[in-house]
């Protein structure tokens, strides 16, 4: 079967809605990012789709269970792929709920990439081409501004990697 890779990169909660997922706008967003997978389907159809998700807190989080919501609507076609830059990635944040979140997601993944033993402050960014590499396509939610969205946006470009772009304002 041929096979079609969807990455994302996208904000944290802070330049999102905060942590609470069950704000409106991650509504709304999960919804979109659904329908992308959707598409995908109906525009590869006899493919299988792989979701690849970065599983930090924000929008790699919602891409996610955008995925697993997408997997459960179309067994056996749509496959999670978790792109992890350390296995530690989760143990410094705050919440439970974001811990137990990762823990799903990465349980679901029927493919992982770990770019580091060790935290350091490239790896986000190994992670990033990473994810980018595997990729036909990025999804970016991204508001223009510096950081690691935008370094994964200006990758994809110089790769030459098909990139749509949301700004969040668009699920306020």
């Amino acid at each position: 079967m041929n096979e079609f890779h969807i990455a994302l990169t996208g904000h944290r909660p802070n330049k999102l809605a905060g942590y609470d997922l069950s704000q409106p706008f991650y509504q709304k967003l999960h919804a979109k990012l659904v329908s992308i997978i959707d598409d995908a389907i109906k525009t590869h159809p006899d493919t299988t789709i792989w979701v690849h998700s970065g599983m930090a807190l924000g929008a790699d989080t919602v891409w996610g269970f955008a995925a697993k919501t997408a997997m459960e609507n179309h067994p056996g076609i749509v496959k999670f792929y978790a792109e992890i830059p350390v296995m530690s990635q989760p143990n410094k944040w705050f919440k439970q709920v974001d811990k137990d979140r990762w823990q799903t997601l990465y349980n679901m993944a029927e493919q992982k990439s770990v770019y580091a033993e060790v935290y350091s402050p490239i790896v986000m960014q190994e992670r990033n081409t990473g994810m980018i590499d595997h990729a036909d396509v990025l999804i970016a939610i991204w508001d223009g501004s510096r950081g690691g969205t935008g370094n994964a946006v200006n990758y994809a470009r110089k790769h030459n990697v098909p990139t749509t772009y949301f700004d969040p304002k668009e699920f306020k």
